[in-house]
């Protein structure tokens, strides 16, 4: 890898995915000093007390609001990449965390919640719109037998972005009523500095060459391929570059190129929503605590834990170029589905028994869950699109797979402490996502063809045409 593609994979991911992980975590194991934020605001602007559960409603609408503005985001990624180009869309997605973040900051010291629920609206929008467009464009600007671990830069930002949310927003660190602003004072930073970076970036050639603008797209392939201009014209032809009508968000379903790639990733995408990781990292510090430790080392642990999972995460771009995408999406999942079924057997022996056996088992299950969630489905799912997806229908594409992630997730986020309450932890694993993950693994295993130093639709069909054929007693529940 030459040091300018790796440049603009850290200085993309730094403004983008990093704080898609990031935004995830800050508000739970900070929960308390935002409450504390709320009432105050409350209490000041209206001279008003809160009871409790209006405070529980007021918050969860809060958190949703980052989901909500996430698919608004999401859904204008097509329209904006598409017409504006991979580059400037990114820029204006980090211009718009960036205000969204200064409203954070000047929330805490004008004590307003309103303002602060506003910029998490504007921070969902911009973060589902950079962690879209980002890994567009730099598949676009890799040569195919790189775009893998280019690709993995995505997935690597966002557990690197867990792991420091986690930390910085501990009580012990930054996550108190008084400090946390300094939390987005540090988010700011982080971003500003990668979308620096990314203003003397060129655009992507594939964008540059759709606007007939061949010249750019020729600069763009010198500079990142580390290439003689003259070498460029046959990179092109091996890269997926054409000039054919971009397709919109409904144009795609109609399309027989497109839909096919669009369909594998949403399920990509919803397999690894409903995998069980969201619930893991709301479990990991409770069960920690019930084995013994205190509030501060079971956050430690926690903290712990997602640092596995980010090592593995590096550890996968060397086996993602190695053993393909295919097979690590598929033995991943496989073990997903493995540990959930032990995880719901653990966490019924946990619910009904006081043995520390158990919750150790808990802790070292969930550490092999994460290590598997990071080689495999949590960092591919982000690029497999790019890959299958041609040119005229990757902004679409990405806009509707992004779209099902945030959807899942905001499902889950009201979903999961309810049925939970009614069935219990092991229930709740059991009824939301042992079914969802093993489905979306069968699917994966007859559709997702091996992307790997593939590029154009000849290419892709041919490994379509190498896949097992799925019975006929289940090729009605496998969408094509």
């Amino acid at each position: 890898m030459n040091r300018r593609l790796f440049i603009a994979a850290v200085s993309v991911s730094a403004a983008g995915a990093f704080h898609f992980g990031f935004q995830l975590v800050i508000t739970d194991p900070s929960q308390s000093a935002f409450e504390s934020f709320v009432k105050t605001s409350i209490k000041r602007n209206y001279g008003s007390q809160i009871d409790e559960s209006s405070l529980d409603v007021i918050w969860g609408a809060l958190v949703a609001a980052y989901f909500v503005g996430a698919i608004f985001g999401s859904l204008a990624i097509s329209s904006l990449s598409d017409g504006f180009g991979r580059k400037s869309t990114l820029l204006g997605a980090y211009i718009c965390c960036i205000l969204a973040l200064m409203c954070a900051i000047v929330s805490h010291f004008v004590t307003s919640f309103e303002l602060y629920g506003i910029s998490r609206l504007l921070l969902g929008f911009g973060c589902a719109l950079s962690i879209g467009v980002g890994p567009v464009y730099l598949s676009e600007i890799s040569p195919k037998h790189l775009r893998g671990k280019i690709g993995m830069s995505t997935g690597i930002s966002v557990q690197l972005g867990l792991v420091v949310g986690a930390v910085v927003s501990m009580p012990q660190v930054w996550g108190t009523y008084g400090n946390w602003w300094i939390i987005y004072v540090f988010e700011a930073a982080i971003l500003m500095m990668g979308a620096l970076v990314v203003c003397f970036l060129p655009e992507s050639p594939v964008y540059s060459l759709s606007k007939s603008d061949k010249l750019a797209a020729m600069t763009s392939i010198e500079y990142f391929h580390n290439c003689p201009l003259d070498d460029t014209i046959d990179l092109i032809k091996s890269m997926d570059i054409g000039s054919s009508p971009k397709l919109g968000l409904l144009e795609i379903w109609h399309d027989k190129t497109g839909r096919p790639g669009l369909i594998i990733g949403l399920i990509a995408r919803f397999g690894t929503a409903f995998s069980g990781i969201a619930a893991i990292n709301a479990f990991a510090v409770d069960i920690f605590e019930a084995g013994g430790l205190g509030s501060f080392s079971a956050s430690w642990a926690n903290t712990a834990l997602s640092f596995a999972s980010f090592l593995a995460t590096l550890a996968a771009t060397t086996a993602v170029e190695r053993f393909g995408r295919r097979f690590l999406m598929l033995i991943g999942s496989g073990v997903l589905i493995a540990c959930n079924v032990v995880i719901v057997i653990l966490l019924y022996a946990h619910e009904h028994t006081k043995y520390k056996f158990v919750e150790i088992s808990l802790v070292i299950v969930f550490a092999v869950f994460l290590i598997f969630f990071a080689i495999g489905p949590g960092p591919i799912c982000y690029f497999i699109n790019a890959e299958l997806n041609d040119s005229a229908s990757r902004g679409a594409a990405q806009s509707w797979t992004s779209c099902m992630q945030q959807l899942c997730r905001a499902i889950l986020l009201f979903a999961f402490l309810p049925v939970k309450s009614a069935v219990g932890a092991s229930g709740a694993f059991l009824v939301l996502f042992i079914g969802p993950l093993v489905w979306s693994t069968v699917y994966l295993y007859y559709r997702l063809p091996e992307t790997k130093n593939r590029s154009s639709e000849v290419e892709i069909m041919q490994a379509k045409d190498a896949l097992p054929a799925a019975p006929r007693w289940i090729s009605w529940a496998l969408p094509s």
